[in-house]
Formats: C-alpha cells, sequence, structure tokens
C-alpha cells in the first residue's frame, strides 16, 4: 500500500475527523430531541447512536462522490436530502465503488440500520426487558 502524499493526508484526516464529528453531533442531537420520550436510556442510546450511525455512512458516501466526480456530486448532493432515495443512491455507490472505499460507509449503513430495527421493535413491545 503506497503513502499518501502529504496534502492528501490532511484532507483525509479533516474528512475522518470530520465524519467523527458529525457522528458525534448527530447522536447527541437525536438524544437532545428524545430525552422526554418514554423509554429506557439505554433504547434512547440505540436509537440515538444508530440514528448517528446513519447519517454519518451517508456523509461519507457523499465525501467519497464528491472526491469521486462531479457527476456523483452531484446527484448525491441533491439526492442526499431526500428521506430514502438517499440510502437508494447510498447504495448504488457503495456497490458500484465497494473495492475503492464504499464498504466502510456501507456497512456502518447497515449496522445503522440494525440498530433502528432493534430500536423499533423494542419501541412497538414495551414489555420487553429494559436494555440498561
Amino acid at each position: 500500500m503506497t503513502a499518501l502524499p502529504p496534502e492528501h493526508q490532511r484532507v483525509a484526516d479533516l474528512s475522518r475527523a470530520l465524519l467523527i464529528l458529525a457522528f458525534g453531533a448527530s447522536t447527541t442531537l437525536v438524544i437532545r430531541l428524545a430525552a422526554d420520550a418514554p423509554i429506557g436510556r439505554g433504547d434512547l442510546l440505540l436509537f440515538a447512536a444508530s440514528a448517528g450511525a446513519i447519517v454519518t455512512a451517508l456523509l461519507w458516501v457523499l465525501l467519497l462522490a464528491i472526491a469521486r466526480g462531479p457527476a456523483w456530486a452531484l446527484v448525491m448532493g441533491l439526492g442526499v436530502w431526500i428521506p430514502y432515495v438517499n440510502l437508494v443512491l447510498a447504495g448504488v455507490f457503495a456497490r458500484r465503488y465497494w473495492s475503492q472505499g464504499g464498504r466502510g460507509p456501507a456497512l456502518l449503513g447497515i449496522l445503522g440500520m440494525v440498530g433502528q430495527t432493534v430500536a423499533s421493535i423494542r419501541l412497538l413491545v414495551p414489555r420487553l426487558p429494559p436494555l440498561v
């Protein structure tokens, strides 16, 4: 594996920092917005963390699309704002560029969807024991 030139390394570090910040900010925002919801703390954390994972995965795919070229950047830049369409576009992009950087955001997005599914089931079946 070849080392990145210094100017590309700074961009990569900035992208990584942006993704970590996006995950933390989106997770915190969901926790703040749903703090009064009648769910347990563990369920709230699961819901917020999985929502943060989905937002981060979409942002990650958007950054990869921008780096890929203007056509993908335009499609993803417009599509990222449309619920469910953004997930389809991200899935198509990740599948097409799986070996060229699409694997990470795809796996993070899948993990976020699994978390959302578990959180939804726990909300629909209130008799389940609390997570924490």
